[in-house]
């Protein structure tokens, strides 16, 4: 065996002959030439002895546009429209394969740019075929509308025209028309993927609840205290809020500007904002007044619509809590009814948020719902609510809230300077309380305890936002403190209940649903409450 292995091993091995090269292919091979670069020649090689004057003389306007870098681009529209009109006229001559060469050529323009301001050419054709319409005056308008079809470059178009008659003394940016398109698309999906964040806190709510139901009732002071502070801590931490007012998690201001309308208006925070570090931005919206060597601010009745914030709800697909108008009044008499219908249009696109509404001028408000939801149930994700600030004011206004069609409405009842009844039946489905921050009228605790003990008897959400620059015992809170964004306690404990959870699984499911009723139906299992019909006032 070993030596028939050893001979299989000593074996020689058979020499396989090599077939021999053919000369040519033992030269050394010769490098491929490089392709030649283009020149204008070669570019402009294929066009008639006419469209090479053309050309020329299409380039002779590009270049004297160029010369003025900033009037063709910024607010010169005759060099605009002329610079953009050429290089649409260039890329349809050249082909898409040569335009670019050519620019990169004799203009030194990057492939980018050089589309950028053919695409230009072909928006301004559409939007003034004779060239007569000076609407869209730089490339910077333009940018947001290239690429859309004529179809939706036409209705974009005839949106931004129609912002205009609304904001005659705002000019157009390109903002707009980012809006305007954003408006123009399809509804887009929500974020439904569950955030691990948000679930760690539930689970560790839920579990501190479970402990703090189990405490016997002789617990020491010092831990239910701390019991407190922690569950508030916890509540802090699975907050996702870019504002600072603790019941909601986003503000969203469409428009501007408002006037006084009852006490609570006195020291309104607004008002103070846009007469002094926002007056550069929004003047002659609210000014400041010296009233019996006080002084104060107020708005100046003006109203001013910035269609440019319209479709902010409908970029942002991670579901929230939108405060609307946190800086007006959305039903201020100066509101056009068509303004109104766009944001409600909005709202009513961007189903996975839920939208709360404040106004101190509930009777159009209930006017307009009743005309706008006529023949359907309200959205559920859309709370309309009053703000009211004592007796006299809830009076007035709740009759109007009753007779306003919403699935949730609710009271703000911030600054609160009184008691308040609201009387034997369930009337609202939510209440916010908080003292006044910046003034010197104090929030009794009486008048907020007593609040919270009728929401409890009559089954309404209660939710305690703030005391305001006294704290529960009257003291004058010291400035320069930081303000902690923890919920304040009352008589120990935390209030921060809402009419509406936040359910991923029924927004998922939503989404896959393509009628407005079909989404607003499963969105109604998102609610805790049972909704009163609200009464039909007569017109």
């Amino acid at each position: 065996m070993k030596a028939n292995a050893l001979a299989v091993a000593t074996k020689p091995r058979t020499s396989v002959p090599v077939k021999a090269k053919a000369p040519e292919a033992l030269a050394t091979k010769a490098k491929k030439a490089p392709p030649e670069k283009p020149t204008l020649a070669s570019l402009t090689k294929a066009l008639t002895e006419k469209q090479q004057e053309t050309l020329k003389k299409l380039a002779v306007e590009i270049s004297a546009c160029d010369k003025d870098a900033s009037s063709a681009t910024k607010s010169n529209y005759e060099a605009f429209a002329k610079k953009a009109r050429a290089c649409s006229k260039l890329q349809e001559m050249l082909g898409d394969g040569n335009y670019p060469a050519y620019m990169a050529i004799k203009f030194k323009y990057q492939k980018s740019h050089a589309s950028r301001w053919a695409l230009a050419g072909e928006v301004l054709a559409v939007a003034s075929p004779a060239g007569d319409d000076k609407f869209l005056s730089s490339e910077a308008h333009v940018r947001p509308l290239t690429g859309l079809k004529e179809n939706d470059l036409k209705a974009v178009l005839a949106r931004l025209k129609q912002w205009q008659t609304w904001s005659p003394t705002l000019a157009l940016t390109s903002a707009w028309c980012e809006a305007a398109v954003q408006l123009q698309k399809a509804n887009p999906l929500p974020d439904t993927e569950p955030d691990p964040k948000a679930e760690a806190v539930e689970k560790v709510l839920k579990l501190f609840r479970g402990v703090k139901a189990s405490l016997p009732a002789s617990v020491s002071k010092k831990v239910a205290d701390d019991l407190t502070k922690f569950e508030m801590a916890v509540r802090e931490i699975g907050r996702h809020a870019t504002t600072g007012i603790s019941w909601t998690e986003a503000t969203w201001n469409p428009l501007h500007g408002c006037a006084y309308a009852s006490q609570g208006c006195k020291f309104c925070y607004a008002a103070k904002q846009m007469a002094t570090r926002l007056k550069h931005r929004y003047p002659g919206l609210a000014e400041e007044r010296v009233v019996k060597e006080e002084k104060l601010y107020f708005f100046t009745n003006k109203i001013l619509l910035d269609p440019k914030d319209l479709a902010e709800p409908l970029a942002d697909r991670t579901p929230k809590r939108y405060f609307v108008n946190s800086m007006s009044d959305l039903f201020h008499e100066g509101v056009r009814e068509d303004f109104i219908n766009a944001v409600f249009d909005v709202m009513e696109r961007a189903w996975w948020h839920q939208y709360q509404i404040l106004t101190k001028r509930p009777e159009r408000m209930a006017t307009y719902s009743q005309r706008r939801y006529a023949d359907r149930e309200p959205p559920p994700h859309i709370w309309l609510g009053a703000t009211i600030e004592n007796q006299e004011e809830f009076d007035k206004r709740i009759k109007h809230l009753a007779a306003t069609k919403t699935a949730v409405p609710w009271l703000s009842c911030e600054p609160l300077l009184g008691l308040i009844n609201l009387g034997d039946k369930k009337q609202v489905e939510w209440v916010v309380v908080g003292g006044e921050s910046g003034s010197t009228r104090k929030m009794e605790k009486e008048w907020a305890t007593s609040l919270r003990d009728q929401c409890e008897k009559l089954g309404v959400n209660f939710f305690f936002k703030q005391w305001g620059d006294y704290d529960e015992n009257g003291i004058k809170i010291k400035r320069g403190k930081k303000k902690s964004r923890e919920l304040p306690l009352l008589d120990k404990a935390v209030h921060g209940d809402y009419p509406m959870e936040i359910n991923l699984d029924l927004l998922k499911r939503a989404g896959e649903a393509k009628e407005p009723d079909a989404i607003w139906k499963l969105l109604r299992g998102c609610l805790q409450v049972t909704i009163p019909k609200p009464k039909t006032t007569k017109r």
